[in-house]
């Protein structure tokens, strides 16, 4: 499996918005149009972080996923549980993938059988790759080593 990360030119590496220039350059390089309609810092700030919170999430999820199925769907279960407005965020792709989230969620709290397991892991294997085809997200620069052991 790929590891990825998200440090890249088109994710926050913070939930600031308003005091972070960095990530105020990442967010518009991620969305202009989303973020000049916005008009409001409070919901340019909400929207960096549903952003920040949903893609990191998406991203350890892939990560743990090879190793430790438990541990992986601890973390989804912990971004559904803490970061619901993600769910009524300003970005479509942030609502979708919370969507998708809870669908791999539900589907393995059903049925945590490995032929589940395997089409969760072949539907995220997917995502990851459209992400990094996009380059919001990228390839971990240490899966050789990883991938060697």
């Amino acid at each position: 499996m790929i590891l990825y990360n998200t440090r890249t030119d088109k994710l926050p590496l913070s939930t600031e918005f308003y005091n972070n220039h960095a990530n105020g350059l990442k967010m518009f390089r991620y969305n202009e149009t989303l973020m000049n309609n916005c008009g409001d810092y409070k919901i340019q700030e909400q929207i960096t972080s549903d952003v920040y919170y949903t893609y990191n999430a998406l991203v350890k999820f892939n990560n743990t996923l090879d190793k430790e199925v438990i541990n992986a769907f601890n973390i989804l279960d912990k971004f559904l549980q803490e970061h619901k407005e993600v769910k009524n965020s300003k970005d479509n792709k942030c609502k979708n993938y919370y969507e998708k989230i809870l669908y791999w969620n539900n589907k393995y709290k059903k049925d945590s059988s490995d032929s589940s397991v395997q089409i969760i892991i072949s539907d995220v294997q997917d995502l990851m790759r459209f992400l990094a085809k996009q380059e919001i997200i990228k390839e971990s620069g240490c899966n050789l080593k990883r991938n060697y052991f």
